[in-house]
């Protein structure tokens, strides 16, 4: 139930109004939100230094499951059916939204108990960030309520109830709608970013205003203390926001042509992956994504207003970034898309230039847009965008919005460059780009360790079967023997056999060490070392079969050929029990039972050094290839 409406004994001054920080407001207009939204919040107080027009003053409370079929009654009656987000008319959409915790979904509501809008407010908890939108009122009370007071109510009392939690709020106010302009502007949102021909309403192209409201310690002691490097065209945006927010020193970074790798370039684009998700009302998640990389590019596409949005992106080099910006604009002129944007880093010019140097301008200095989880600060962005067409022209804006367009140099039309007019300055891949290249290619890593092994079991037992012929038996001769001249005659072949074997062994404990994911609790100490200790040993003892099969019984110089033999034995045997211990304590992905082979190799070791006999020589071979191979085909046939 509501609670009665009542009147506030301290009125709130209209000259208290258009601060600039969220405590400001707090501090100022805190008999306002007395209440919560569960008794309900009155709109009915005085405004001091404001004529009073003895408007509708509702109650503010949240939305629960009964309200739904008003909600959506609201949106067809103030956009005439033509919202183009259908997820706020769809009834299932709309009760998840109702029961999320990252969702406020307010009502106003009439002492009669009339609904006559509503207010939704999405929370992200994680990036410390609020967005405002759909503040939508009933088209028969227009003129009749006293929005002023309702969004007040509203969003100071937000401000109260996720202080420490959210320290930025954001929300994408229409250049059409002055007035949602004004009352947004009155209580701390400001516009930083400019959103040219954005949004579809009413089956016509519109612009929007990027506004926000800060909490003053994102801009103060959580902002980053890094200086922004800007490119020369982004210098307007930002003396526009530090205008308003003093934001401090910033360079200017004159990049004339950006030093890119087409043979990189070439190498890295056949290792590209697109990957599209598509939700029931026909948003698209698009993530562009190199194989066996961290590295993506993802945003989200709304067929409904042709837009490209919500861009985030991480790359290890330029190059990487070139090609996703590149298949980024080509997958938009495929879906004749008339819009895109991507919020760039302030501290990053030469992602700014490859941006710019594609067609994207920078239209607005957001100050700590972005929240580093690892350091827990804020960081500054730039929006860059582009578009097609025209500005309308019924732009309203507020001086302040007019000064930020003005500022901005906003040009009404741009041509899309879909590649940049040259890779200036490039250069040959180094030998070592090309080995890490090479070494980062998934497919190929895999190929080479299953054919590298296949080739080393033809070699070994290929010898052997010549052996054989002459008269070797593993019950009486060493598995050196077959390296021996005295034994066979074609000892290259256990030769060759070891330098192939090792080779492998050693690309395979690589690629292991890269490519096994296991889920360790962060306070862990142990498995950092032991995974370190079973690669370093595996590579040692794969190492040692090299050298077996370069110092053969007939080439053994001393005792290099016993040193390799014990490196090698014992190598694999402690390396394959430490992984098989990780494989058995920690959460991986090849199952337990592969890891309790590790155990093999070491209890044959012990009896070999206990009773000195070739066929036991024979049987620690083997069981060393009992415990390895599994873990080969499971990492080279079954892991992504």
């Amino acid at each position: 139930m509501l609670s009665e409406e009542y009147t506030i004994s301290s009125a709130v001054s209209y000259n208290d109004m258009f601060m600039t920080f969220t405590q400001q407001f707090l501090h100022s207009f805190q008999e306002i939100v007395k209440n919560d939204f569960e008794t309900g919040i009155s709109s009915n107080f005085e405004i001091k230094g404001r004529s009073d027009k003895k408007r509708i003053n509702p109650m503010i409370r949240l939305a629960t499951p009964e309200d739904i079929e008003d909600i959506i009654f609201i949106y067809k009656d103030v956009y005439d059916d033509t919202y183009p987000y259908k997820e706020m008319e769809d009834r299932e959409e709309i009760l998840k939204m109702l029961s999320s915790p990252n969702i406020e979904w307010l009502i106003f509501e009439t002492k009669d108990h009339e609904i006559v809008g509503c207010f939704t407010f999405m929370l992200d908890f994680n990036k410390k960030m609020g967005n405002i939108r759909g503040f939508n009122l009933k088209k028969k009370f227009l003129g009749k309520l006293d929005i002023m007071k309702m969004a007040m109510g509203s969003i100071i009392a937000m401000y109260k109830k996720y202080y420490n939690k959210i320290f930025r709020w954001y929300g994408e106010c229409r250049t059409a709608h002055s007035k949602s302009q004004f009352f947004l502007s009155a209580l701390g949102f400001k516009p930083v970013g400019f959103y040219p021909c954005k949004d579809v309403f009413y089956n016509k192209v519109e612009s929007d205003l990027l506004i926000l409201s800060y909490d003053e310690r994102s801009l103060t002691t959580m902002r980053s203390k890094e200086t922004p490097k800007i490119l020369p065209e982004a210098l307007n945006g930002f003396l526009y926001s530090d205008k308003r927010y003093n934001l401090g020193s910033y360079k200017i970074k004159h990049i004339d042509n950006l030093k890119l790798n087409k043979y990189k370039i070439r190498f890295l684009q056949r290792f590209l992956r697109k990957s599209i998700s598509t939700d029931r009302f026909g948003y698209e998640n698009i993530k562009f994504s190199f194989e066996d990389s961290d590295s993506y590019f993802e945003f989200l596409y709304t067929p409904t207003v042709q837009n490209f949005e919500k861009t985030h992106y991480k790359v290890d080099c330029l190059e990487e970034l070139y090609i996703f910006i590149r298949e980024f604009l080509n997958y938009g002129k495929e879906l004749d898309i008339r819009y895109c944007e991507a919020f760039i880093s302030a501290y990053e010019p030469s992602h700014q230039k490859l941006f710019h140097d594609f067609g994207l301008h920078p239209h607005g200095y957001i100050p700590s847009w972005k929240y580093n989880q690892n350091t827990e600060i804020f960081e500054d962005c730039i929006l860059f965008n582009w578009f097609e067409g025209g500005i309308s022209e019924d732009i309203q804006l507020l001086q302040e919005g007019q000064e930020l367009v003005d500022m901005l140099g906003i040009r009404y039309s741009f041509e899309p460059k879909i590649v940049p007019k040259q890779i200036s300055n490039t250069k040959p891949m180094s030998f070592k780009e090309k080995v890490s290249s090479i070494l980062n290619s998934t497919k190929f890593v895999k190929s080479t360790i299953i054919a590298g092994y296949l080739i080393y079991f033809l070699l070994l037992f290929g010898g052997f079967g010549n052996a054989n012929l002459n008269g070797y038996r593993i019950t009486t001769h060493t598995i050196s023997e077959l390296g021996s001249l005295g034994t066979t005659q074609l000892p290259f072949l256990f030769d060759l056999s070891s330098v192939i074997g090792g080779s492998t062994s050693i690309l395979f404990y690589y690629y292991l060490f890269k490519r096994l994911k296991v889920l360790v609790p962060h306070n862990n100490i142990i498995y950092p070392h032991l995974f370190r200790s079973a690669t370093i040993i595996g590579i040692v003892g794969s190492f040692g079969i090299i050298f077996v099969g370069i110092f053969s019984l007939d080439r053994a110089f001393g005792s290099c050929h016993n040193i390799s033999s014990i490196f090698a034995f014992g190598g694999f045997t402690i390396s394959l029990l430490l992984v098989g211990i990780i494989i058995i304590k920690f959460d991986t992905e090849i199952p337990r039972m592969i890891g309790s082979f590790g155990i093999m190799p070491l209890i044959t070791l012990i009896l070999q050094f206990l009773i000195p006999i070739p066929l036991l020589e024979w049987m620690l071979l083997l069981s060393i290839l009992s415990s390895i191979m599994p873990i080969v085909g499971w990492v080279t046939l079954r892991l992504a």
